[in-house]
């Protein structure tokens, strides 16, 4: 498609340049200029298309506005576990047909014939040449008879002696001498080379002719001063033969000989007449602007004059799109090991969107699609196991993937309830219990996950895998093997010697398990392997399965992912991750150039003027590059001066320009998205509707109207509530729930049972001797020089002794910006006193969530109890 769009901009550039030369200039006499413009024009129309110029028009910063809670609705809606689905690690499926592709390759397939013509054309004038020439002022002459004679090719002269005095002989070589000293020859062969791949531009034909005849007007002026113009006329006259069928040539009469002997009688145009080639400006200047000029707003953000607070953690992304749905169109997609990314643009915002429509969606295609929640950690891993590449952030989970004409590509199936059973276990629901919480049985979890990645056998576990991946394998057929976790968990076993492998049904065909029985003996080459701490054996994905000498299975093959030079963010910065190629520096060791290469891509960062000087990066390093501004300056190649920041891989050291990152991002990290940019989604179906995000069960009271739940992740408007067990009563409208925490912005409350009233919108939690548990956590702040408060962003600005406390917290510095929205604090010249521990730390900046205590500390310097 690149090439089709690229084609017919260099086909639109001929058209207007060749337009004002025929109705401009074709009538003026100044013949060696005119052949300038025609073949000035005509390279200039390959190049404009190929340029790549971005205009920055500085926009007003627009603060961001945070989507404010809807109000609580007596629905609920459940879906299929958005959050903690796991992504299926399968290849990424084929893109429909690419009509394109035919077309490409017609092209080309024209084009290499028309070019195997000239060439053939240019060896039949070499064969020529080798009859014997006679030298006549740095001509070289070939006699010839029959087919293309009295014409010339660079300096050879092909003559008919029989039909020429010499009179006339002396005539045509003067005007043959001027062809070959002007290098007419190569227009000619530049011409061929340029009709050969522009051939379905009839333009080009009409500058072949045109300047076909330029170069004989020339020649004609310069005979004819020499001659005489009547003499040269005539014999013109005298010599018209039809056209030669060689367009290499230079022939002496092939031209229009009306039009040349009307030429040899025009008077000169005056010299003032040259500058009406000056108005060819006005074209070329508005070509480029149309073609390689991109405007785009940037924003402009007020002088920051305190100093700034770093955060390079990941940071999350923002949950006010969840349950929202976004019409858009998909600018790209990224193919990975692990699926595929969707670049989806709605509005002026650009987000990734995990594609669960495999196969259904290819760039270009306008969508609607409905967002259930994030997933993190994505990462590309070879059929070894070992690591290749991460995404740097989280991306968007769909619900609902539709076309505009309502087609559904995709849909979460909702799990069907059975609707005559009760939960009778549920019914013991008591808040007496004293199990642990479930954010606790995940803690345990991670580290229990921890301790094993640090012991011998998870060590032997990887090499295991390490020895099978690729290798095939001879081995008898055991007993079905089941773990109880899924699909995943289940399979056959696989022994190989002493050996005990499990080859998986998860990833194979689950067909072929029917040709196999116990005791059977095949050939297995292994795809890739993987394990697990809770199974004994080794799991192994067949690449072929063999029986027998009967080929049972194959492994369909992994395309390929397609690679992009960078991607976007939804502020409009670029990134990349990428590999050094080259660092240039200067003689005092500030960095003028680092180069990047990877894919193929290449990424030149010119860094001069921000005089960066670091020795920790190096030839060979992985990096993060986040940059605008880039331009095209050759295939694959971009090349940039505004490198807003580049980070080491694994995140370890960083070349920052401040300016450009302040621009783009908050002091903690966040991207700066305007609100008209967010805003001008249509946003559909947006009101806060109760929604169940996980559970392992769930079964419905028909008659009573009741619903029951295990293992509970649920969304009540603003808050989330986490639970061992739940009782929903939908006639009462309540959610008694066991175990359970809540997650809001006063806090978070864990209590063994919290009963939740939807029709009031509000919750109580109640410990083991049924005592209240009270929720708000009460803040209060004060300073000793001044106290701001910003009422349109809900901020207050602390200075001078200035201190934020908490019922179980402290936090004091010089200056605290104390962010009432999201609970959230920037502190100079920090200390932190926890009122339970009597400990403190004192670092010299941080940013903080006073709730949760999540945040970043810079240059902690001490660190007590009291």
């Amino acid at each position: 498609m690149e090439l089709i769009t690229y084609l017919l901009k260099v086909s639109a550039c001929t058209v207007l340049f060749f337009a004002f030369y025929l109705l401009v200039l074709r009538r003026l006499t100044f013949f060696k200029i005119n052949r300038f413009y025609l073949l000035f024009t005509l390279l200039l129309s390959f190049a404009i298309p190929t340029l790549k110029f971005t205009i920055e028009r500085e926009v007003a910063e627009i603060p961001t506005v945070y989507t404010p809670i809807e109000a609580l609705s007596n629905e609920i809606e459940v879906a299929q576990q958005p959050l903690s689905k796991q992504l299926d690690f399968a290849p990424a499926v084929e893109e429909d047909f690419d009509w394109y592709s035919p077309l490409t390759y017609l092209y080309f397939g024209i084009v290499g014939c028309l070019l195997s013509i000239a060439i053939w054309r240019i060896l039949q004038l070499v064969k020529y040449t080798k009859n014997g020439a006679e030298r006549i002022n740095g001509l070289k002459i070939v006699p010839k008879t029959a087919g293309f004679t009295n014409c010339s090719f660079f300096n050879y002269v092909f003559i008919d002696n029989e039909s020429l005095t010499s009179a006339e002989l002396q005539v045509l070589l003067k005007h043959e001498q001027v062809h070959a000293k002007q290098l007419h020859s190569i227009d000619k062969v530049l011409l061929i080379i340029i009709k050969a791949f522009l051939w379905f531009n009839p333009v080009v034909y009409l500058y072949d002719k045109a300047l076909e005849q330029a170069h004989e007007y020339e020649a004609d002026e310069a005979t004819s001063q020499s001659f005489g113009t009547e003499q040269y006329a005539n014999l013109l006259l005298r010599l018209a033969i039809a056209k030669s069928e060689m367009p290499l040539v230079h022939n002496f009469v092939k031209s229009p000989i009306k039009e040349r002997i009307k030429m040899l009688f025009n008077s000169k145009s005056k010299n003032m007449k040259k500058m009406m080639y000056l108005l060819a400006l006005p074209i070329g200047l508005g070509l480029l602007w149309g073609f390689t000029v991109k405007v785009v707003n940037v924003s402009n953000p007020p002088k920051v004059t305190k100093e700034k607070l770093v955060a390079i953690n990941k940071v999350p992304l923002s949950k006010h799109l969840w349950g929202k749905s976004l019409k858009g169109k998909v600018k790209s997609i990224l193919k990975t090991e692990v699926g595929e990314i969707l670049n989806f643009k709605y509005g002026e915002t650009t987000v990734e969107i995990y594609n669960h429509a495999l196969g259904k969606v290819k760039v270009g295609d306008e969508l609607l699609v409905t967002i259930s929640g994030t997933v993190n950690d994505i990462t590309v891993t070879d059929k070894k196991g070992n690591f290749i590449r991460k995404l740097e952030k989280p991306c968007y989970l769909m619900s609902e993937l539709s076309r505009l004409d309502g087609t559904i590509l995709y849909q979460i199936k909702t799990p069907a309830i059975k609707a005559d059973s009760l939960h009778t276990e549920a019914s013991n629901l008591n808040a007496q219990d004293t199990i642990k919480t479930q954010k606790q049985k995940n803690l345990e979890r991670k580290r229990e996950f921890e301790a094993f990645r640090k012991s011998p056998e998870y060590a032997k576990k990887v090499q295991e895998m390490k020895d099978v991946n690729g290798k095939t394998f001879t081995g008898v057929v055991g007993d079905d093997y089941d773990n109880g976790r899924g699909i995943f968990g289940k399979g056959k076993l696989f022994t190989v010697g002493n050996t005990v492998y499990i080859l998986e049904k998860g990833f194979a065909k689950q067909d072929i398990f029917k040709s196999i029985a116990k005791n059977d003996k095949i050939e297995v080459k292994v795809d890739y392997s993987s394990f697990n701490k809770d199974i004994p054996y080794l799991m192994v994905a067949p690449k072929t399965i063999t029986k027998d000498g009967k080929l049972l299975y194959t492994a369909p093959a992994r395309p390929t992912p397609k690679q992009y030079a960078f991607l976007y963010e939804a502020n409009k910065a670029r990134y990349a991750w990428s590999v050094i190629k080259a660092i240039d520096k200067n003689s005092d060791g500030t960095i003028k150039k680092i180069v990047l290469n990877d894919n193929g891509f290449t990424i030149n960062l010119n860094v001069a003027a921000q005089k960066f000087k670091s020795k920790d990066f190096k030839v060979g390093n992985s990096v993060i590059v986040k940059f605008f501004g880039e331009k095209l300056v050759a295939k694959n190649t971009y090349t940039t001066d505004k490198m807003i920041v580049l980070y080491s891989w694994p995140k370890k050291y960083e070349l920052r320009n401040n300016t450009l990152y302040n621009r783009f991002y908050e002091i903690d990290g966040t991207q700066k998205i305007a609100e008209n940019n967010k805003s001008s989604s249509k946003e559909i179906g947006s009101s806060v509707k109760p929604k169940l995000l996980k559970s392992t069960s769930l079964t419905v009271d028909t008659k009573s109207d009741i619903v029951y739940a295990r293992n509970v992740i649920m969304q009540i408007g603003g808050n989330q509530l986490q639970a061992d067990e739940i009782i929903w009563d939908k006639i009462n409208e309540t959610i008694t729930s066991k175990n359970a925490s809540i997650t809001s912005k006063a806090g978070i409350i864990s209590s063994e049972s919290i009963i939740y009233d939807l029709k009031k919108g509000t919750y109580k939690a109640i410990q083991a001797k049924g005592d209240i548990v009270k929720v708000k956590n009460e803040i209060s702040y004060s300073a000793k020089d001044s106290t701001k408060f910003d009422r349109l962003n809900q901020i207050v600005y602390l200075y001078g002794k200035a201190e934020v406390s908490t019922k179980d917290n402290s936090f004091q510095g010089s200056s605290i910006a104390f962010n009432k929205k999201t609970n959230t604090i920037k502190v100079n010249g920090a200390s932190i006193y926890d009122k339970k521990l009597k400990t403190m730390v004192k670092a010299d900046s941080m940013y903080m969530n006073i709730n949760t205590l999540k945040g970043v500390l810079f240059g902690v310097t001490t660190s007590t109890s009291k």
